[in-house]
């Protein structure tokens, strides 16, 4: 099952927050490796931009989610990452 917690319920998301990475019950574990590694077995590209930014994308060029760190980056692998990935394979193979 990868680093996801199905158990968790994820965060809820507001109109300034729409991933709801800004807050969060669990801290980080600050392991990126393990968060990168997780997103890339979901089928993301993922770019490392610069220090502590990340540019993910999935079977498409577009829409590009951008990470400006390592917490945003393992909050959206365990809580968001494998909804997103499914929901966009569905959308490419329709």
């Amino acid at each position: 099952m990868g680093i996801a917690d199905t158990r968790l319920q994820p965060p809820a998301a507001t109109r300034k927050d729409l991933l709801a990475l800004g807050s969060s019950a669990l801290g980080a574990s600050r392991n990126v490796d393990v968060s990168l590694r997780w997103l890339k077995d979901l089928g993301f590209a993922i770019m490392e931009r610069s220090e502590g930014h990340w540019i993910l994308t999935h079977t498409a060029a577009l829409p590009e989610l951008h990470f400006y760190s390592a917490l945003e980056l393992e909050q959206f692998a365990r809580h968001r990452a494998r909804h997103y990935a499914k929901r966009s394979l569905q959308e490419n193979c329709a």
